[in-house]
């Protein structure tokens, strides 16, 4: 009979028992998160000013995350870039962009000679 009353003790303490890790362990499984939960949660994207995107990697190399702002920019080499869109930005930006060596000082002298004719007529007009 000692021996059924023993048994029966450690039998509801190991139920009680089990029941509460097994509480416990739920409980905490919920409170999972995904790396990228947790980043969203402690990194505030809006504080940061990203000019480009922004990789996280883990260990391996392999890539566990991407930050950006309001822009999704990717960076791409030169050969990466459409001929069209090259052409596209040269006829609107600086059609003598492969002629020149970083500056073109024929623009510069053009530009200068607008902004003091913008200047004169400026003085010359009434208020």
């Amino acid at each position: 009979m000692l021996k059924m009353t023993i048994g029966w003790i450690f039998t509801s303490i190991s139920s009680i028992v089990f029941a509460f890790v097994l509480i416990e362990v739920t409980a905490e499984v919920k409170e999972v998160k995904t790396l990228s939960e947790l980043i969203d949660e402690q990194v505030d994207l809006q504080d940061i000013h990203l000019s480009s995107n922004s990789y996280m990697y883990d260990q391996h190399g392999d890539l566990i995350s991407e930050l950006y702002n309001d822009q999704n920019r990717r960076y791409l080499h030169y050969d990466e870039i459409p001929v069209q869109v090259i052409d596209a930005f040269i006829a609107t930006e600086d059609q003598r962009f492969f002629e020149h060596k970083g500056y073109d000082a024929i623009a510069m002298v053009r530009a200068l000679l607008a902004n003091v004719r913008r200047k004169v007529l400026k003085k010359v007009r009434v208020p």
